[in-house]
């Protein structure tokens, strides 16, 4: 149907053989190029011009609306007020329009409507209007989708600054691609099909399905206040953004960022059901707004500054961050604190020293600190006396009857202070003074080294000289101890009271630790598993293989 200016033109209807040859032949490619050489030869008026394409953001649902309007032959892409209309022939969002007569080849393009959620395949509860601007001279296909809608403004603007149309549809293709953090060579976006398969294909896909998932847009919620008006606007959003400079501000771009960071993951972890090209364009558009490469592990242990904001979601609500730093583990980027970089390098205040143990000759390092009023002299290696790999049983590290394997030792049979396999003058580290060394030390993983880097420990920081472990089985190292009814918190709310002091001012981190370091102190410990999480955990089953620590007496 043509409404228009008194222009004779007869009323298409759908369908027909000829158009519905026309759009099968098409559809099938998705890809019918355009040509942009009106340039040079100047505005160029057309007859009988037949037209197709899909309409996608998801696809649009059949019956959709669809309108052609067409522009001046001065080429400055204003309106005439003629306009063409029509709507999609399915659900895929098909659509023609025959015999059309424009006085210049520059359209532009809108289709509104329902659509078809790529995540879900569920039908939207809000229609959506997506725009495009093109020029008919030699194309057949002309798409409507998510990208023409982004890029229609910008065109604008760079065709009335004076830009040819072929060049600023080019530039506007590659500047918004560009703002997701896609490098992809693409001659303009109305060639794009969600369901084809070029890289620009796919990345309209993904973009389109991302921008589905996002909170300002997702429709599927249950309630009957959705304000359709506000979703159509948060796209409208990116087109407006555009428009001026060919970027999307930080505003937009933070949100965006943002939600592809999760707090315990950092960035990216590859989500349940994605597709790895999902993957790597969530990873793009973080990395390319953030300003940082991938993290690999020849990048282990570095870190970039960004000072631009990011809003994500922390450990229970939404924080916005205008500054920071991005640290990578090998794997990803974690965003971190100023102060927990300088953190990283900071060593935790220690005495060095050796001990040599009299029975072979063996020398260890130690290391000696002061918690709690209490002086401690730790050997900093894994004891190895009759043990070259220095795993032993637990009745073997304490000395004890093998029976003690399966059978609760009676009193005295487990001193207070156990010498145990350790040498004259020192003891088998009982679980009060596990507690107070990760007490001293703050985090478990303050007494882990470079060697766990897989687990995202950077530095060593106490000189303690724990054993990575080896493979994915376990990422906890075990130590054989025991607990002697002196060092039991027989009231753990007791000890909570005791330390609440600290809760009212701002030690509450502090007061924490406290409670879950005596927490750990119970009659029946028998191991002490230190774990790349930094918590320490106490174990109540006799191990056949741990190692030993030994303290000074």
């Amino acid at each position: 149907m043509v409404i228009g200016n008194g222009m004779n033109m007869a009323k298409w209807i759908l369908p027909t053989l000829a158009l519905g040859a026309m759009l099968c032949a098409c559809f099938e490619s998705g890809k019918d190029v355009a040509g942009t050489s009106e340039e040079s030869e100047g505005i160029i008026a057309l007859e009988g011009k037949m037209i197709s394409g899909v309409a996608q953001k998801g696809p649009l649902v059949k019956g959709s609306s669809v309108i052609l309007r067409e522009t001046s032959a001065d080429g400055k892409l204003e309106p005439t007020g003629r306009k063409f209309e029509t709507t999609t022939i399915d659900d895929k969002g098909r659509f023609g329009i025959d015999s059309v007569e424009l006085e210049s080849p520059y359209v532009l393009l809108s289709a509104e409507g329902y659509y078809t959620r790529e995540a879900d395949g569920e039908r939207s509860r809000c229609p959506m209007r997506l725009d495009a601007v093109t020029s008919l001279e030699n194309r057949k296909v002309s798409n409507i989708n998510l990208l023409t809608h982004f890029e229609y403004k910008r065109v604008l603007n760079l065709v009335k600054s004076g830009k040819a149309f072929a060049e600023a549809k080019k530039q506007a293709a590659t500047e918004v691609l560009g703002a997701f953090g896609v490098s992809v060579k693409v001659d303009a976006a109305e060639n794009l099909n969600i369901y084809s398969t070029t890289d620009g294909d796919r990345t309209l896909y993904n973009l389109s399905k991302f921008i589905d998932g996002r909170a300002q847009w997702r429709d599927n919620e249950s309630g009957n206040n959705l304000d359709c008006s506000k979703l159509q606007k948060y796209i409208d959003g990116f087109a407006e953004d555009y428009a001026d400079d060919g970027k999307l501000s930080d505003s937009i771009m933070s949100n965006l960022a943002g939600s592809v960071y999760d707090y315990f993951d950092g960035c990216c972890k590859l989500l349940e059901g994605e597709t790895d090209q999902e993957y790597q364009f969530r990873k793009l558009l973080f990395m390319n707004y953030m300003g940082v490469e991938n993290c690999t592990e020849s990048l282990w242990g570095e870190y970039r500054k960004f000072e631009r904001p990011i809003e994500f979601f922390g450990k229970f609500n939404w924080e916005i961050l205008d500054s920071g730093y991005l640290l990578c583990d090998g794997y990803k980027w974690t965003i971190r604190t100023t102060g927990y970089i300088d953190s990283l390098k900071m060593k935790i205040d220690h005495e060095s020293g050796t001990m040599t143990d009299p029975r072979d000759g063996k020398v260890y390092k130690t290391v000696g600190f002061e918690f709690d009023g209490i002086k401690y002299e730790w050997m900093a290696e894994d004891l190895l006396y009759k043990a070259p790999s220095g795993l032993y049983s637990w009745t073997t590290a304490l000395q004890i009857d093998k029976k003690y394997m399966t059978k609760t030792p009676e009193e005295g049979v487990i001193d207070s202070v156990h010498q145990g396999v350790c040498p004259d003058g020192w003891h088998v580290a009982n679980s009060k003074e596990w507690a107070d060394l990760v007490g001293y030390v703050r985090y478990g993983t303050n007494l882990l080294n470079e060697r766990w880097r897989q687990y995202g420990v950077f530095y060593d920081k106490f000189d303690f000289n724990l054993k990575a472990p080896t493979g994915e089985k376990s990422v906890e190292i075990f130590y054989h101890t025991y607990a002697h009814k002196s060092y039991f918190v027989e009231n753990l709310e007791d000890k909570i009271s005791e330390f609440g002091k600290y809760y009212e001012g701002t030690n509450e981190e502090w007061a924490l630790d406290l409670v879950v370091r005596y927490r750990n102190i119970k009659k029946d410990n028998v191991a002490y598993g230190i774990s790349a999480d930094g918590a320490g955990n106490a174990w109540v089953k006799p191990l056949e293989s741990a190692f030993v620590r030994c303290v000074k007496n």
